[in-house]
Parts: structure tokens; sequence; C-alpha cells
């Protein structure tokens, strides 16, 4: 079941935006699995007030709606609406860290309550880089060249 966002003044994401939020979300899950974190794509957007904030990404400790990371996807030209974002989600949504992806650069930036950073790499989840998950791998996991079988 989807949902409307119609009327609620979202402009529609790029197919490329599209892909690189599912690419993240399957690499996610192919990294870390299903046990530990859920990762949701606009996940508030039914669930809250019409005028709020809604992350192209939010990741989860599993049974708890409660967001640890808030990622944003953005052209370079719409930066600063995404910065504009920062100190609601901090706020809002009480998240530790938001990623920040300009896709045409491939240039991540991570913000704490504390500071600012370019980097992909997440303190909160220990081994969340989120550059190398922006494309899908070629194999699955244990059919790549070098990987487990």
């Amino acid at each position: 079941m989807g949902y409307d966002l119609s009327g609620l003044g979202m402009a529609t994401p790029s197919l490329e935006h599209k892909q690189i939020s599912r690419n993240i979300l399957i690499n996610f899950y192919l990294q870390f699995g299903f046990t530990k974190y859920e990762i949701y794509q606009e996940a508030a957007a039914n669930e809250r007030d019409p005028d709020s904030l809604v992350p192209d990404l939010m990741i989860c400790k599993k049974g708890s709606r409660k967001p640890l990371i808030v990622v944003e996807l953005e052209r370079t030209k719409r930066l600063k609406r995404a910065k504009s974002k920062l100190e609601a989600y901090f706020e809002e949504y009480g998240v530790q860290e938001v990623f920040i992806c300009d896709y045409q650069t491939g240039i991540w930036l991570k913000y704490t309550t504390d500071y600012e950073q370019i980097t992909d790499e997440s303190d909160i989840i220990k081994g969340l880089q989120f550059a190398g998950m922006t494309e899908l791998p070629d194999q699955p996991p244990g059919k790549r060249k070098g990987g487990a079988k």
C-alpha cells in the first residue's frame, strides 16, 4: 500500500533520487541484515503533520520508530535547502546524525549537534559508510569476485 504525497507541498523526487534511495536501502540490508536496524524511505509521511519534515531515509533500531540517523539526498543547487532542515531533524526527531548527500558530486556531509564534517562514515552505526551504498552491486553477496562463497 502506497501513500499519496500530493497536496502536501512536496516535490516529487527525480528518478535518480529514487534510485539512490532504493540502492542505499538495499545495500544497508545486504550489509547489516534485518535483525538490528530498520531503514525507512520517507517513512513519516503518513504519521506526521502534513507540514512537518519527511526525511528521505531514516535508520532506527529494530522495534523503535525513533531515528538514529536521517539521510537527505539532494542535488548541488538544493544543498542550502537540505541544510535548512538540520535543526528540525535534531529537535523534532531527536536524531544523533544527519547525512546530506550531494548526489551530483558524490560528496557526503555529516552533521551532529556539535559539528559538520565531510564524510560518509557514521559514528553511531559502526561500519556504516554511505558512499559505497549509492549503487547496487553487480553480483549478490557470495557471488562477487573475492567474496565469500
